[in-house]
């Protein structure tokens, strides 16, 4: 399948160009179905203002994909590793990526290292299939924030990094939260003093008080049901400090994103996925005006008779504005380290 096919030009231009669906009263959209990459676990969706794109990464498919908004355009990078999660930069081309194994500065261009790996504790001690997963880039941008995944076995237990520069310039990381199994929900406040966190087995979205790259006080903010199947994953904040969430759902129902206010831990806005697609990954808010959600979604242990678009990447124009997720600030010279 070539690109002009994987893509839904026409659809991704209905969704930029359309307005919303549904006025902020009606409580819920359907999202639609943009590019058809069929990813194993799409995940970590970012989108770049500087390049009007937005950028995902397929985890078990080591690779990451960059959708043009501009021309539909579809860029797929084969990766070295698998990249659980990464963040921008304040370096055109370079992002901080969080590899299966470790930090380390990344240049998407050139498709090269241009850093060390991070200093500090082994991240993944006992190596794959546990490895680094989800991750978000602080609001000061100073520190990217991100933590493991116990590979699905229970004799393992991850943590959640701050990685950051030292004063010497160099990448260095250390651990704020421990005994983790999936780190998923990583994302901030709108002032930046709330970092939000879920542990995804425990399906409790948690918020910390948070000041220089450090985690406490953790309190719960919304919880999926005990009974039901699938957990929160990945999130982002909109404008207003409301949290969105994917719901990974395991085969239970088609995926869906909510919109939670933190403050009363009450869903308020629903967006479904409008086929038999089951596992939401991740969302950012992209546009001109910050005011499309994209959903990454995984297909991996699903059928593809029965989900045959899981693994896509789903959008929808939504009555609210996201923000902007802040870049990592490079320190002069790191780009030739």
């Amino acid at each position: 399948m070539n690109s002009d096919e994987v893509v839904k030009e026409a659809v991704l231009r209905s969704v930029l160009n359309d307005p919303p669906t549904s006025s902020n009263s009606a409580h819920e959209v359907h999202a639609t179905l943009v590019a058809d990459t069929g990813c194993l676990l799409g995940e970590c969706v970012l989108y770049n203002d500087e390049s009007n794109a937005v950028c995902w990464t397929d985890i078990d498919g080591k690779a990451l994909h960059c959708l043009s908004l501009e021309d539909g355009s579809l860029k797929k990078t084969t990766l070295p590793r698998m990249l659980g999660a990464f963040c921008l930069t304040t370096q055109k081309d370079v992002i901080l990526c969080g590899w299966e194994n470790g930090f380390q500065l990344w240049n998407i261009e050139t498709e090269t290292e241009i850093s060390e790996y991070s200093k500090g504790p082994p991240v993944n001690p006992k190596g794959l299939p546990s490895r680094l997963n989800d991750g978000r880039c602080d609001p000061t941008g100073e520190r990217f924030i991100c933590g493991g995944f116990f590979g699905n076995d229970e004799r393992v237990r991850m943590k959640v990094y701050s990685c950051r520069f030292d004063k010497d310039g160099r990448l260095r990381h250390e651990s704020i939260i421990d005994n983790v199994k999936i780190t998923n929900s990583l994302c901030f406040s709108p002032s930046g003093d709330v970092m939000y966190f879920c542990d995804s087995p425990t399906k409790t979205i948690q918020q910390y008080e948070y000041k220089d790259g450090q985690a406490k006080s953790p309190q719960k903010v919304w919880s999926w049901d005990q009974e039901k199947i699938g957990f929160p994953d990945g999130s982002c904040v909109d404008e207003e400090g409301f949290i969105w969430s994917a719901l990974w759902r395991s085969g239970d129902g088609p995926g869906r994103i909510h919109r939670i206010d933190p403050a009363s831990g009450s869903v308020v806005f629903t967006i479904h996925i409008p086929d038999t697609t089951s596992q939401c990954t991740c969302v950012c808010f992209g546009g001109k005006y910050l005011n499309v959600l994209f959903i990454t979604t995984a297909s991996i242990g699903r059928d593809s008779l029965v989900e045959p678009q899981a693994g896509g990447l789903y959008a929808v124009k939504v009555p609210f504005r996201g923000r902007l997720e802040s870049r990592f600030r490079l320190k002069q010279g790191a780009e030739e380290t």
